[in-house]
């Protein structure tokens, strides 16, 4: 299924976009990672792409993508997708009256979904933080569909998201403001109910008191 997809023969292709998601439910996780490394593979040496169309690599990744598999690309590959993807969200932040264009970025990371891998993961969620709090007009819709990316924080992803609002020049600049610095204690808040150990809570705690003193 995986090689016909790559090589994007017809009628094969139709039967395999058919078939495949189907596959991929019963697939054990060795051979899903196995389409991952496929992808890598193809990222790092387009030339073993033997496709007629050359387009194997978007091929998998539409795939990886429709299937929610986008977790079983190796780091250094997924990285990738998510720094682009993070640009286009900063891009659409920094653009006058550029709300829309913020939902569409962010609907293209909330595609990806959240397996950020740690090499990015602060490039990617200073872009969420600043779309989440907003500016001295309000927010756009962008941060609903980034919630997953919230939901689905560890604690030490916590810790660092914490440590960000009080030393991360992108995700700081506009919390001076009131309506962005609302946010970002209420969400600090909200936060802060997910850690348990006292030095934790201390730390959310010393975020929020360096908010409300900018």
């Amino acid at each position: 299924m995986l090689d016909m997809l790559c090589l994007g023969n017809e009628p094969a292709l139709q039967n395999t976009k058919s078939l495949f998601p189907l596959v991929w439910e019963r697939a054990t996780e060795d051979l899903k990672k196995t389409s991952g490394i496929k992808y890598l593979q193809l990222s790092i040496n387009p030339d073993i792409d033997e496709s007629l169309d050359k387009g194997s690599r978007v091929r998998l990744l539409d795939f990886l993508i429709k299937v929610n598999g986008i977790q079983y690309i190796p780091d250094a590959a997924r990285a990738v997708l998510f720094r682009n993807a993070a640009k286009q969200l900063a891009k659409a932040k920094d653009t006058s009256y550029g709300w829309s264009s913020e939902v569409t970025a962010a609907a293209t990371l909330e595609q990806l979904g959240p397996s950020v891998p740690s090499i990015c993961f602060e490039e990617v969620y200073q872009e969420i933080l600043a779309v989440w709090c907003g500016n001295y007009w309000g927010r756009s819709g962008a941060y609903a569909l980034l919630q997953t990316f919230i939901d689905r924080l560890n604690t030490d992803q916590i810790r660092s998201l914490v440590s960000m609002f009080r030393r991360n020049t992108r995700v700081r600049d506009e919390l001076h403001q009131t309506k962005p610095k609302a946010r970002g204690i209420e969400l600090l808040n909200a936060l802060r109910e997910r850690v348990t150990i006292a030095s934790h809570v201390s730390e959310v705690d010393s975020a929020i008191k360096s908010l409300k003193e900018m």
